[in-house]
């Protein structure tokens, strides 16, 4: 799943799926628990 949410990657990571965070000016980064697993895109 691609979001530029963190709160949305967190559900996806915890129904399994794998994630990507897409960053944005003004956003909700991930934190260190999900940025593990996110892939930084601008």
């Amino acid at each position: 799943m691609v979001a530029a949410h963190a709160w949305d990657l967190r559900g996806a990571q915890e129904l399994g799926l794998r994630t990507a965070y897409v960053a944005r000016p003004v956003g909700d980064p991930p934190t260190p628990r999900t940025a593990s697993t996110c892939t930084p895109t601008t």
